[in-house]
């Protein structure tokens, strides 16, 4: 599993590209959960104090244990803005989208978050995204609601999924929107 993380020499190669970067722009990590990486925190330390505003990331919360260290270090950590992918806020429902999730861990480190970044005026913002599908699009606009009265939210950004081979084809066919 080590041998798939990127390593510390890495990790100060790809910062040293980053002055060059627009605002926003550097993806910490997009497509994979960040928060599972066992060095997380200290890559974020890492980061340049004064490119810290170039970089984002996207998150799922769905990580069992996640550190009140790292939720204290992300509250200060004058980053761009973080992604926080949520799919429902109805329990069952969310755990039938997201595979192998928990709803009440993913709820959990989502209060605690949002609870540390309350207290701090200069905490990264929080953007929310969504797949949209038949079984989650009437509740989209309590989601945009509850994001922005419960959970912080400073944008909601609701797409569509991408059909990949690995998605069950019944699946897409009963979940795809027009």
């Amino acid at each position: 599993k080590d041998n798939i993380l990127m390593s510390e020499d890495i990790f100060d190669k790809v910062m040293a590209i980053l002055p060059l970067v627009p605002d926003g722009n550097f993806y910490l990590s997009c497509l994979f959960e960040p928060t599972i990486h066992p060095h997380f925190t200290e890559l974020i330390k890492r980061i340049p104090m004064q490119d810290r505003k170039r970089v984002c990331f996207t998150t799922n919360l769905a990580k069992n244990g996640l550190s009140d260290e790292l939720i204290e270090e992300l509250g200060h950590s004058d980053l761009h803005h973080i992604n926080i992918s949520l799919d429902s806020l109805d329990p069952v429902l969310y755990e039938s989208l997201r595979r192998g999730a928990k709803f009440d861990i993913f709820i959990n480190n989502l209060r605690r978050l949002t609870q540390t970044f309350s207290k701090r005026h200069n905490a990264p913002p929080i953007r929310y995204i969504t797949i949209v599908c038949k079984s989650n699009i009437d509740e989209v606009p309590e989601i945009i609601e509850r994001c922005a009265t419960e959970y912080l939210s400073t944008e909601n950004e609701f797409r569509y999924f991408w059909i990949r081979d690995h998605l069950d084809s019944e699946w897409v066919k009963n979940n795809t929107i027009t």
